[in-house]
């Protein structure tokens, strides 16, 4: 429940005047920290993707979900994170999809992918909208 900037390994360096850090993803999950410097190797292949990233949850202690500045969160896979991120990388320089109403890019399975459209624009379309 507090903010705190943190090292590669998950030290806490402040938790004070933290407002001048917020370009800086958010980390949230607990284990989060520690493993945040390998995820932060892995998106620094894609600087201009990484700049866009607003917060990275860990799930399950096993993978991450990726929040982007557009609202798409992006579910990465327990193995196989680096290659999931150079599919979303070639996925959005054919697609725009960060310029999309898309809620959801999921990439847990390396053979394929699913998107989610935003309930708005799946109804445009005509396709159901399910309640969460």
């Amino acid at each position: 429940g507090k903010l705190a900037v943190i090292d590669r390994g998950g030290m806490i360096l402040t938790s004070d005047d933290i407002a001048r850090f917020d370009g800086l993803p958010v980390v949230v999950g607990p284990d989060a920290g520690r493993m945040a410097g390998a995820l932060m190797d892995t998106l620094s292949s894609r600087s201009e993707l990484l700049a866009r990233v607003r917060a990275a949850v860990r799930v399950g202690n096993r993978r991450w979900d990726l929040h982007f500045d557009s609202g798409l969160v992006v579910r990465l896979p327990e193995l196989g994170t680096k290659d999931a991120w150079q599919r979303f990388a070639s996925f959005n320089e054919q697609n725009a999809v960060l310029a999309r109403e898309i809620e959801c890019i999921d990439l847990r399975l390396a053979d394929r992918l699913f998107v989610r459209l935003r309930p708005e624009q799946a109804a445009s379309f005509g396709l159901p909208v399910e309640d969460a």
